[in-house]
C-alpha cells in the first residue's frame, strides 16, 4: 500500500516547487528543461516562451539609453 498525501500536503510542495523555479533566470529554466528531458525534446511551448523572454531582454539591455 503506497503512502497517500494529503490535498494540503500536495499543495504546499507545489507552491514550494513553483518558488523554485520562479527563482531561476530564463535560461536557466531553459537548460533544466533541457537537462530533464533532453537537448530541444519537449515542452515545445515552454521553450518558445522562455526563448522570447530571453531574446526580449537582451534587446531591452543593449537599446538601453546612454547617458
Amino acid at each position: 500500500m503506497g503512502m497517500q498525501r494529503n490535498k494540503a500536503t500536495r499543495q504546499t510542495e507545489a507552491k514550494e516547487r513553483n518558488a523554485a523555479r520562479a527563482a531561476l533566470s530564463d535560461q536557466q529554466q531553459l537548460e533544466r528543461l533541457d537537462k530533464i528531458l533532453g537537448v530541444g525534446v519537449g515542452a515545445k511551448k515552454e521553450r518558445e516562451r522562455l526563448a522570447k523572454r530571453i531574446v526580449a531582454v537582451a534587446k531591452k539591455k543593449t537599446s538601453a539609453p546612454k547617458k
